[in-house]
């Protein structure tokens, strides 16, 4: 496994944490916090297991493995105070394990490279919106599953957790454009097959929007 396998271990617990922490208990089902839970822990497991035996990728390789054994117990914790119904506990719990997470990923980032303030806070931004980003996503996917069949279930989560998404992606373009000018501007190489996915990315992205909005209007 590459070293960006911890990054993505990591990022995504972090979003995950904060997007059941932004449910309301009220509004979703126990079992879609057991379910939550139990994915933040194997994924604490996955990152210390992996800092463990490849410990290059970290720069203290030991708080890292100390952070994300934390996300799995703070996880653990989460999920039994869920199931006893302490809610506010849980989510204290929830939003204590993503704070271990971004605590993880921040000391399994090599900053060797960031030579400016401005570079990290830059750096700082593409982590947590990106990580809440897969999060926020992901949890609204397992929040969808668990609703499908239920015809009681209400919009609020659904359009908390993309409120989210839609932030990070602002975030996360905004990070793009300025990266890519100060690429131009500093007359760096850029590759020709970024550009191809460049141009991709962004087509399948005007693809998808044009669908919808046909679909929406064929709707009314």
């Amino acid at each position: 496994m590459p070293p960006v396998a911890l990054q993505f271990v990591l990022r995504l617990a972090l979003g995950i944490a904060v997007g059941i922490g932004l449910t309301p208990a009220s509004l979703a089902a126990r079992g879609f916090y057991r379910l939550s839970c139990w994915c933040l822990l194997l994924l604490g497991v996955a990152g210390a297991a992996w800092v463990h035996v490849n410990s290059e990728p970290a720069e203290q390789p030991g708080a890292v493995i100390f952070l994300a054994i934390a996300v799995s117990v703070l996880a653990c914790a989460a999920a039994a105070l869920y199931q006893r119904g302490r809610d506010e506990a849980g989510r204290m719990a929830i939003f204590a394990a993503g704070l271990s997470a971004v605590l993880g990923v921040a000391l399994a980032t090599s900053w060797g490279r960031v030579t400016s303030g401005v570079g990290m806070w830059l750096a700082l931004a593409d982590l947590v919106s990106s990580g809440l980003l897969l999060g926020a996503i992901m949890a609204a996917l397992w929040l969808g599953l668990w609703h499908l069949n239920t015809s009681a279930a209400q919009r609020l989560p659904w359009a908390q957790l993309a409120w989210v998404a839609g932030a990070s992606l602002a975030v996360r373009t905004v990070l793009g454009v300025l990266g890519l000018g100060i690429a131009v501007f500093a007359s760096r190489q850029v590759p020709g097959l970024f550009w191809l996915f460049l141009v991709f990315r962004w087509g399948m992205a005007l693809l998808t929007w044009c669908r919808r909005t046909g679909r929406a209007h064929a709707g009314f």
